[in-house]
């Protein structure tokens, strides 16, 4: 089964921060494009663009980027009506309804704001220790 991976889960990937332990390889795991969208606005304001691109273009080559079609939208739009006036920032959003359009686990470090979504089903690979 594969994983849509989050945005800051992406980030300890890529700087192989400790206490991250992937359950599956990369060529198993997916991205949103909103997430490539997070990943290149933080490479823009980095003080490394250049090595940063270089890593980033690397990790990208390792999984699947996932496109936007009508089920993420509708998705959106759910979960957005559901929330009402405690939302998600848009791009989690976007991610959340992706990765359950495509019925797939989001594997995020922020498990308190995605376990608002309902229907999403969410996962670290942070070790708890």
């Amino acid at each position: 089964m594969p994983f849509m991976l989050d945005t800051d889960s992406c980030i300890y990937l890529i700087n192989r921060k400790p206490g991250m332990e992937p359950q599956a390889p990369l060529h198993d795991c997916a991205i949103s494009v909103i997430v490539v969208g997070e990943l290149e606005y933080g490479i823009l304001k980095s003080t490394r663009p250049k090595a940063n691109r270089v890593r980033l273009q690397n990790f990208l080559g390792s999984l699947s980027i996932y496109e936007l079609g009508e089920a993420e939208a509708l998705a959106y739009a759910q979960i957005r009506l559901a929330l009402k006036k405690q939302l998600l920032g848009r791009n989690d959003m976007w991610i959340a309804a992706h990765a359950i359009a495509l019925d797939l686990p989001l594997i995020t470090n922020n498990m308190r704001e995605f376990s608002r979504v309902k229907h999403l089903v969410i996962d670290t690979w942070l070790d708890s220790n």
